[in-house]
């Protein structure tokens, strides 16, 4: 499989894939710093998962999360979006509508090659309360861990972290890999990608809007060769 070298040449592939999609599909993109990644969701990913622990896991946070935050949900797939956003394992994979955004995250680091997946959806997708077939989204945990289908959803409320990285989330199965199509990228090729990204604006301080980040990316311009 062909590796991608240069932005340039990234550009040039998702024009190609692009070309290929219907007038009524919409493309999701998720980066990966190695290519052996398989798309399954964190909650997924624990050695002995079942949905007892899944229901504990969330509990937990629903019934703590008050003390450390003033956010409001509404519902418990709304208490997911925020559990997700903070670490704990979920059932939810982030996407994102850019592919520039995906490309980044697959060149956080350079120890291995990394890989963009995309998948092909129909192009009409709505609000967190329903699918992309216009269906109402489970509201409750055991709606939500009950539910088979994999579909994308849109949080009703996002932060700036979702908002820059234009994201939106795919509410899976836990038990099951994801298919995709995938793009490799050149490890050897990472950091002058970054340097491309960096001057078209997407930085670390855009991907992860903060303090820390905007300090380390006026060092990674002025201070690194």
């Amino acid at each position: 499989m062909e590796e991608i070298i240069s932005l340039s040449k990234y550009i040039e592939k998702i024009e190609e894939i692009i070309s290929t999609k219907s007038d009524d599909e919409i493309l999701f993109f998720r980066g990966h710093a190695q290519t052996d990644y398989k798309l399954k969701p964190s909650i997924g990913r624990i050695d002995g998962y079942n949905k007892h622990l899944e229901k504990q896991l969330f509990f937990e946070f629903k019934r703590r999360y008050h003390l450390y935050t003033q956010e409001n949900p509404k519902n418990d797939m709304d208490v997911l979006f925020l559990a997700q956003h903070y670490g704990l394992p979920t059932r939810l994979l982030d996407w994102t509508y850019n592919p520039l955004i995906a490309l980044y995250f697959a060149c956080e680091t350079d120890k291995d090659d990394g890989c963009v997946f995309y998948v092909k959806m129909p192009n009409d997708l709505r609000s967190h309360k329903q699918n992309y077939n216009g269906q109402k989204m489970p509201e409750t945990i055991d709606e939500i861990i009950e539910h088979k289908q994999n579909v994308f959803i849109t949080p009703e409320s996002v932060d700036i972290r979702i908002q820059n990285q234009q994201g939106l989330f795919l509410l899976c199965n836990p038990e099951e890999d994801i298919r995709g199509e995938s793009i490799i990228i050149a490890k050897s090729e990472k950091k002058k990608i970054l340097k491309s990204l960096a001057l078209c604006g997407f930085d670390e301080q855009f991907i992860y809007p903060s303090l820390d980040s905007l300090s380390r990316s006026i060092k990674a311009k002025y201070l690194s060769k």
